[in-house]
């Protein structure tokens, strides 16, 4: 648990949300996957991407 929680320590915002956005396999609708991709790459990654 320890090991996991220092290995996301690590990652910047922008790997963390690619990662993240894998993983929401529920968000299957084309609008709100499109929505959140949106989201993610114009107002995070911009602003926070690079920030650990």
């Amino acid at each position: 648990m320890a090991a996991a929680r220092r290995k996301l320590g690590q990652l910047t915002v922008e790997e963390y949300a690619k990662q993240w956005r894998l993983r929401q396999r529920r968000m299957t609708d084309y609008f709100t996957g499109w929505h959140v991709d949106s989201s993610i790459n114009v107002h995070i990654v911009p602003r926070l991407g690079s920030r650990s």
